[in-house]
C-alpha cells in the first residue's frame, strides 16, 4: 500500500542531503571544562545568574559544562558569562521569558570592535 504522507517524498530528501545529521554534543571533560573556566574571571561556584522565583542558580561551573557540549570557544565564554549576569539582573524579570508558553527566546548577539 502507497503512505498517503505528505512529507514522504521530502524526507528522502533530506536524508539524502544529509540534512538530517544533529550538531555532536562535545564531551564535559574536565580538561575542557576547566579551560573554559579558565578563560573567564570567575571561580566554579560563582553564581552568575540567580531566578529567585524558583530559586534556581547558574554556576560558573555549570555554565562552562554547557558551553563546552555546546561548542563553545574558551575564548567567548566571558561573553557567555557576561550574558548570564545580564538576564539574571533583577530588572530583566528572566521569570517572565523563561516560563513563558508561548515560545519566548533570547538571543545575545555580540558586535566586533573595531580594529
Amino acid at each position: 500500500m502507497a503512505s498517503t504522507s505528505p512529507t514522504r517524498g521530502r524526507d528522502r530528501g533530506v536524508l539524502r542531503e544529509g540534512l538530517d545529521r544533529r550538531p555532536a554534543v562535545v564531551p564535559p571533560t574536565d580538561t575542557l571544562v576547566d579551560a573554559m573556566l579558565a578563560s573567564g574571571p570567575w571561580k566554579p561556584g560563582d553564581v552568575l545568574l540567580h531566578e529567585p522565583v524558583r530559586d534556581r542558580a547558574v554556576t560558573a561551573e555549570k555554565a562552562a559544562i554547557n558551553a563546552v557540549m555546546a561548542g563553545c570557544r574558551p575564548e567567548y565564554f566571558p561573553v557567555v558569562g557576561a550574558a548570564l549576569q545580564a538576564i539574571g539582573d533583577g530588572s530583566f524579570m528572566l521569570h517572565g521569558p523563561a516560563t513563558s508558553t508561548g515560545g519566548a527566546a533570547l538571543m545575545v548577539h555580540r558586535q566586533r570592535a573595531d580594529p
